[in-house]
Order: structure tokens, then sequence, then C-alpha cells
């Protein structure tokens, strides 16, 4: 060869050929072309694979195997062994996301003339499939139709064949005999491999830890078979057979614990088949199941000591960031991700948890660093408005809202206009000394954002804020809040203030109307939502069982409020201490009315029309005393499904009429009038026309309830609202 060639990921450097037949003298007179047709045989055949090069290769043919999108691949060279790790890219701008990563050992083994490739001690975290069929699917898809795969083993047949097919004809020469070529030499040079045959020579000699690895790949090629085809379940029976032909191997004791830590409620099994190997827990897997257990000490320690372990810095940084996760401790946590950042600097994830751990800390100055660190690695005029805008929106969320104003003015100069960016610089000016220019720039962005077209409701609710906190003027404030949609995420929030605010101007039945939709709004979130979303919405609902208490008379209402409060976070302190108040108080005063009504005792609380009297009152969470209508309660069970239902879909009509009559037969008039005006709001002519009696008939039966109990001017605001209802809908 005059030079080395490239064969994929491959660079030939070496193909020596010798023709047997020729005898001496040699007559050269015919020149090359005398020669092309004879066939000779290979004595010498080299190749060499950089690192990099690997990389580059195979990169893109992983795409959809560790993540949606191409992974970051890292390839390490050794000695007959590669160490790669796929890790999904997050962008510094990228919102926080789970990031799959895997890492996996490659053992290289000669076998004559073939060379043997063997998957061992995959591990990873996030993963679509347990590390090991991730880390098979790679090593396939990287290798293609070259290579014959059972189980964890991949078999390349006589490359050397393959090479002399590929070189000989294209320069017009006949294909050279490769026999008795085995591989002498698999060796690592730097970060690259040498492959080396000679012609009868000696067969490279395989490392120990090659071996050991295609022994036990050996033992689990029917495991591993049904793991890479996906079937967890033969899978998992097959490694328990392997296991017990070879008791308290590590390699099998991994690959079970990984298949149980899919699976929910596992984490004791999967830990006690790692303790029965005897092996060290030093792996993501067994961290995450010691968390999983409660065991926070052991899950630190294990985190730790697989990050040290770890010879992928990718990996090994996102131990540190789950032990940083995992501890309770700020300052701690900030430890640990310093400790991830030395490992691998470009973690964007990583480094956004260390700015806001820094901020909880108030090391402001710390955590912009790392802002401006991130906003370096984005790529972009638009990538770094992201990164800028994110850090302001975590400013604010540490309740550094003045703060943040400089990062959303450095989020405009990348993205001048930006509807979200300025109202985040005017939230941040309204909080100043001067918090009229607050909210002009409040006002600016969401006029940009409604002829935009984009979502106005976070930047309205920032603006009512504003306009209500910092200048006190609660009826355009009540105005701005609502024109927030019922599906937008902010509308909880919106109809919960619109409450406060109209309390705050003495019309408490606006208020009760307010309150009673963010009700029904609660009602429909998981418990599983964040704190950040739960916090305010319960503290609204707490005013609105305060209110609902104290000035509307009415704590059958003021207990559902709450009950709804807990239901969102049971251990919330002052929801669960005002709900046993009110509970008690109702308690006492149903015992009081039973007992005929004694002259030292408070007058029971007031039934509104249509709410039958039950004795003892109902408690919705029953955490004081349990329903005694079994009929109640059923139609309560009802009536939580039917709302989940219509917050699903609140197009379907049947849902509401059928939601609306439970509603009314257990007498809850002031939620039956939440509903029906919610639905009126969007209804279609047709549909009001029956929505519109039904609406009136329970306005007069609560206001005729408000007369009998003595409360006029509340009977004639309801029936100020009915006389605007029959105008609106004759």
């Amino acid at each position: 060869m005059a030079r080395p060639v490239a064969w994929g990921c491959l660079r030939i450097t070496e193909m020596t050929t010798r023709l047997p037949a020729l005898r001496f003298p040699i007559d050269v007179s015919g020149g090359v072309e005398k020669f092309r047709h004879r066939r000779g045989s290979v004595t010498r055949f080299e190749m060499e694979l950089s690192a990099r090069a690997a990389e580059r290769w195979c990169a893109p043919r992983l795409r959809g195997i560790v993540c949606a999108e191409t992974p970051d691949l890292w390839v390490a060279a050794g000695p007959a062994r590669a160490t790669a790790c796929a890790v999904a890219v997050v962008e510094p701008e990228a919102e926080p996301r789970s990031a799959p990563a895997v890492a996996f050992d490659v053992h290289g083994i000669v076998d004559g003339e073939d060379l043997v490739l063997v998957v061992a001690n995959a591990r990873g975290i996030d993963l679509p499939a347990p590390p090991t069929a991730i880390a098979m699917a790679c090593v396939a898809e990287a290798l293609g139709h070259a290579a014959r795969r059972s189980g964890a083993v991949f078999i390349l047949k006589r490359l050397a064949t393959a090479a002399a097919r590929m070189l000989f004809p294209a320069a017009g020469a006949r294909v050279p005999s490769t026999e008795a070529l085995p591989w002498c030499a698999v060796a690592a040079q730097g970060d690259t491999w040498i492959l080396s045959s000679i012609r009868e020579g000696l067969p490279a000699e395989p490392t120990a830890e090659a071996v050991l690895a295609r022994e036990v790949a050996g033992i689990l090629t029917d495991a591993d078979d049904a793991l890479f085809d996906g079937d967890l379940l033969t899978a998992r029976a097959a490694y328990l057979r392997a296991f017990e032909r070879a008791p308290r191997h590590g390699e099998i004791a991994r690959r079970i614990a990984d298949i149980d830590a899919r699976v929910g409620g596992r984490a004791e099994a999967a830990l006690a088949t790692l303790a029965e190997a005897r092996i060290d827990h030093g792996s993501l897997t067994a961290g995450l199941l010691f968390l999983e257990v409660g065991n926070l000490d052991a899950a630190l320690a294990t985190f730790e000591r697989a990050a040290e372990a770890e010879p992928a810095s990718a990996l090994s940084a996102r131990a540190f960031e789950l032990a940083a996760a995992a501890t309770r401790d700020a300052e701690a946590a900030a430890r640990w991700l310093d400790r991830a950042l030395s490992r691998a600097p470009r973690a964007s994830s990583a480094r956004w948890a260390r700015a806001r751990a820094r901020l909880q800390l108030g090391r402001l100055e710390d955590a912009l660093a790392d802002v401006e660190h991130l906003e370096a690695l984005a790529s972009g005029p638009d990538a770094k408005h992201k990164v800028c805008m994110r850090a302001g929106k975590a400013w604010v969320a540490a309740g550094m809202t003045r703060q943040a104003g400089s990062l959303f003015e450095r989020a405009l100069k990348f993205v001048p206009d930006a509807p979200a960016a300025l109202a985040g610089l005017g939230e941040a000016l309204a909080q100043g000394p001067h918090p009229a220019r607050g909210v002009a720039v409040l006002e600016r962005a969401l006029s940009l954002a409604t002829s935009r077209r984009d979502p106005p409701e976070a930047i309205a609710l920032a603006l009512a804020r504003a306009i209500a906190d910092r200048l006190q003027d609660l009826p355009p404030a009540i105005a701005h809040v609502s024109t927030i949609r019922a599906d937008s995420p902010e509308a909880a929030v919106a109809r919960g203030l619109e409450g406060r605010w109209r309390a705050g101007l003495g019309d408490f039945t606006g208020a009760g109307f307010a309150y009673a939709r963010l009700r029904e709004l609660v009602a429909a979130m998981s418990p599983s939502t964040s704190d950040d979303v739960a916090s305010p919405v319960i503290d609204l609902l707490v005013e609105a069982a305060h209110l609902e208490e104290t000035r509307r008379r009415d704590p059958l209402s003021a207990q559902r409020h709450l009950a709804v409060a807990l239901r969102l976070r049971p251990r919330h302190p002052e929801a669960l201490a005002a709900f046993r108040r009110v509970g008690a108080s109702l308690v006492d005063a149903a015992r009081d009315e039973d007992a005929g009504g004694l002259d030292d005792v408070e007058p029971s609380p007031p039934i509104h029309a249509g709410e039958e009297a039950r004795s003892p009152p109902r408690l919705d969470l029953g955490l004081d005393v349990e329903p005694s209508d079994a009929t109640d309660a059923d139609s309560e069970r009802r009536i939580e499904d039917l709302t989940r239902r219509l917050q699903a879909d609140p197009s379907d009509d049947g849902v509401a009429d059928e939601l609306a009559a439970q509603l009314e037969s257990l007498g809850r008039g002031h939620e039956l009038l939440a509903l029906l005006s919610a639905r009126l709001d969007d209804a279609s002519p047709a549909r009001a026309a029956v929505l519109a009696p039904r609406a009136l008939a329970a306005l007069q039966r609560v206001a005729d309830g408000a007369d009998r109990e003595g409360r006029a001017d509340e009977a004639a605001l309801y029936r100020q609202v009915a006389e605007s209802l029959k105008r609106r809908h004759p």
C-alpha cells in the first residue's frame, strides 16, 4: 500500500501480499498488467481505530436508542477493551428534563481470524430499558451487518478478507488469499487501537477481564437474547437460573437488580439480590434503590463510590448530581455539585442545580457566575436569551424578584421586545421604588403578547398583582385576572386572587363565586403537583375558608375549601388546623341543636336553602367524623369523579348535567351556582336556554334561605345577580 486507506471508521495502514507461484528470473517486460490476475496471499495486515473516529462514526447511528436525538458519545481506549458512554445532549438553555445516559465496556478477544467483542459492565440512568439491553443495542447498531450477535457476544468474521475484497478489485487486481492470518496483536496506543495479523502467526493472548466477560456471556446467552428482544420476564427467569448455576456472581446479580429496579415495589428484593452476591453497592442502580427504601446515608455513600469509580466523566457527574438532589442540606448539595462539575464542566444540568443551590444559600455572585458560564456555552442569540430568561425565573422563584431585573434586561439584549422578558423586567421594576414604571412595562409586555397571539395569561396575572399590591388599585386588577381563561396554568391563582381582591372591596358574594371556581380548579390537580404550584393555591383556599367562616357564615363551604386543599397536601399545617377547627365547630353546633338549643350555647351555623341538616355534619376527609349517611358518601365520591371527568373534558355537557344534579341533591347551592355560572359563560344560545333557568332557580333558593336566616343584604345581592342573569338570558 502506498498510503493508508479509510474503511468506515477504521484505517487500514498495511496489507502486504506475495505471489507464491512466481519463479526467478521474473520477466517484467509486460508491466503490472502481467501480474494483475495472479492470485496472491496476504502475509501481513494491519489496521487502526482511533477513539475519536469511533465517536464520530457511531454517534449518529445511536440516535433513538439512548434518547430520541443523537447522543453525546465518549469512547476510551484500553488494552483489548473499549469503554463507551452515550449521554443525551441537554443544551444550556433547555428546561430540566430526564437525560438518559449509559456506559459499558466492550472486551476484544481473538478467535483465529475472527474478532470477538463482548459487552459487559453496563450501567446507566433514566434509560428506556435495562442498561445491558441498551448497551447491546448500541453495539449492534454501530456494527450493523458486519457482526453476528449471540447474547452479549458479537463476532466479526475474517476482517482481513473483507478488507481485501474492498481494496483489490478497486485497484484492478485479483482478491488475494487470507488463509492462516490470525490476529496476533490487539494493542492500544494512546487513544488508538492497533490490530495486526501475520500469516501463520500466534493469536494474541486475551486479557483476564475479557476471558471472564466471555465466560459470563456464555452462561447468559439465552437471558441476554430475551433482554435484547425486550422480554424482561423471560430474561429475569433465565438470569435467576444462571444465578443458581453460578451462585453469587456479581454481574448476574446486577442484571437482575437492573430489571427489578424498573418495576415498582421491588427495591427491597433488588437490594437483597445485590447483597446475596456480596458485591460493593457502588452503582447508580443501588443508590436509587436505597433512596426508594428511604436509606439516605447508604444512597449518598453509594453514589459517591459510583462516581469515584466511574471512568466516564458524564456518568460520574450524574452520580454526584443524584447525591446533591438526594441531600436535604443546600450547603452539602453545593459541595456535591462542585464535584460533579469538576468531572464534567460542560454538564449544564449540574451547573443549573448549583446555581439554584447557591441562590438558596444567598451566594448571589457565585450563582450569577454559573449563569454566565451557561450563557457562554449557549450557541446563538436565541439560546443565550433562553438562558437569561430561565435564570431570571429562578431568581424570581427564590424570592429575589428585584435582583432578577438585570437578568431580564440581559435577555432583552439578545431578543428585544420579547414579551416574557419585558414581563419579568416589569415585575422586577414594580418591586422597586418606582412601581408605576414596572406597571407600564408590564402593560407593554401584555400588549405585545396579545398582538403576537402569545399566551398572555402569565403577563396579565403579573400585571394584576403589580396594580393591586404596589399601586393599591383593586378594580383594574380584578378586571385583568377576570380575562384569564379557565384552561390556563394561571387560572387557579387568578381565581383565588380575584376572590381576595373582591373581598377587599367588600364584594363578599363575588368573592365567594371566585373562590368556588378556585376550588373546582384545585380539585382537578394531582397530589404530585409541585410545591411552587400547590403552595399559593393552598394559601388562597385557606383564605377562602376564612372568608366563608367569618364573613359569609357558611362553615360547610369553608370545610369544602379546606378539604380540597388537604387533598393536594394532606399535611399542610394551616389547612389541617383550620379544617379540624371548622369540623369541630360543626360537630358542636349539631350536638347543641340536637340537645334542644341551650341558652349558653352559640347558635348553630346557618344552613342554606336546599341544604339538609345532617347529624353529625359530614367531614369531607374523614379526619374527625366519618360520614353518617352511606348515600351521601356515595354521592360525594360520585361528585369527585364527575368533577375530574369534567376537568378532563369541559365540553361534556352530559357530565356537567349529572354533576349539577348531584350538587343539587346534596344542597350544595353555592357550588351549583359556580358550576352553572361557569357553564353559562361559554354556552351556546341553545345550551344557555337550558342552563339559565336552573341557575335562576338555584339563585332563588339561596336567596330565600338567606331571607329565612335574617341575612337580608345577602338575599338582595343574590336577587340582583338573578335579575342580571334574566337580562342576559331572557
